[in-house]
């Protein structure tokens, strides 16, 4: 199933890059999807294709479609974590020397991200 949300673009987001502005919106998804997103034709401003450097003017209609459910870079995995504290709104813990924070181009596990998802 595809979903498809708009956007007017008002004074406050005049001149930003379409990539910026996506990634602003949708802070659940990893800049590179937007970006992927973007290239794959699923974010349209003003009916046409978007490109991620391009600079929205106010009134400029933003489109932007992605699947439900459409994977991501993140994939929960059982890596043992070092909590120190823990509650519903945060979480602290020690973060391995030369672990990564989250996925990368080049490295797709075995980061806090992936360990946080799971846990």
């Amino acid at each position: 199933m595809s979903d498809s949300i708009q956007f007017h673009i008002d004074e406050r987001d005049n001149g930003s890059r379409v990539d910026d502005f996506c990634a602003s919106r949708f802070g659940n998804l990893s800049r590179m999807r937007i970006g992927n997103l973007i290239e794959a034709g699923a974010c349209l401003v003003n009916g046409g294709p978007g490109r991620a450097g391009h600079r929205l003017a106010v009134g400029d209609l933003v489109e932007v479609a992605f699947e439900e459910g459409a994977p991501t870079a993140m994939y929960p995995e059982p890596i043992p974590l070092e909590i120190v504290h823990e509650d519903e709104q945060i979480v602290v813990l020690l973060k391995p020397s030369g672990m990564l924070v989250h996925p990368t181009i080049g490295v797709k596990t075995g980061t806090l991200a992936n360990a946080l998802a799971y846990h």
